[in-house]
């Protein structure tokens, strides 16, 4: 995996329509040091059926 310039955010929204893309996108920012944050939102916008999950980046000492 290419190593980026960009800054570590603390907080993160993930937006998928595809709901096994979520989990994948999830499952990948755990492993850079994330945790979900709250639960699931599923939502429908414009006829589209969007899904949510915030993460939060855990304290590492």
């Amino acid at each position: 995996m290419a190593q980026t310039n960009s800054p570590i955010k603390p907080y993160i929204v993930i937006c998928e329509q595809d709901l096994s893309r979520l989990e994948n996108r999830v499952n990948e920012l755990i492993m850079k040091g994330y945790k979900p944050h709250g639960s699931l939102v599923i939502q429908v916008e414009h006829n589209e059926q969007y899904h949510y999950q915030a993460m939060l980046l855990r304290k590492v000492a």
